[in-house]
């Protein structure tokens, strides 16, 4: 099974800042924090989500579609026009390259 990271930036982009950090789009979120209602569907997704994960009943902790947009995620690249989508997220090199144990 081994460890699976995640990153949820409130009202940031959370792409931007996952990607400098190795992080890939699907382990990413980001909510907005000024809506109650979609912190809290981030927050209990993924409480419910790791509780899975770790049963063994879910195979990885990637965000789902539905998750993204019940967070009102507006950074999310996969929304993005596809020539907006090819652009890179960052010129930075990612501090960590691979995330493996």
């Amino acid at each position: 099974m081994g460890w699976q990271f995640n990153f949820m930036g409130a009202g940031i982009d959370a792409y931007d800042q996952g990607a400098r950090m190795g992080l890939s789009a699907v382990n990413t979120v980001s909510y907005d924090a000024a809506d109650p209602a979609a912190t809290m569907a981030v927050f209990s997704d993924r409480a419910a989500r790791t509780q899975a994960f770790a049963r063994g009943a879910e195979a990885n902790m990637e965000f789902t579609p539905q998750e993204k947009r019940a967070a009102k995620d507006r950074f999310d690249p996969s929304n993005k026009k596809p020539a907006e989508a090819s652009k890179p997220r960052s010129s930075r090199r990612a501090i960590v390259d691979d995330i493996r144990l």
